[in-house]
């Protein structure tokens, strides 16, 4: 996925906000994240579980097309 990622988008990314978080309880939450250089964006979607011991990415997704990750909420 690293590479597939550098490949596409070879330079760092400048930007990055978070656009959407939604509290699920139990310490769980849904999160969609954006980043992006210049013109070309990529947007991120996990599922994190907030434990003691430090933060777990229950699942995640990456895609170029922001309806895909709001689809998931």
């Amino acid at each position: 996925m690293n590479r597939r990622l550098l490949d596409v988008f070879p330079k760092d990314f400048e930007h990055t906000t978070v656009f959407k978080r939604v509290d699920l309880g139990g310490n769980i939450k849904q999160e969609a994240r954006a980043f992006w250089v210049g013109e070309n964006y990529v947007f991120f979607y996990a599922i994190l579980h907030q434990r003691e011991d430090g933060l777990v990415v229950i699942n995640f997704n990456l895609n170029s097309n922001v309806e895909k990750i709001m689809s998931k909420f």
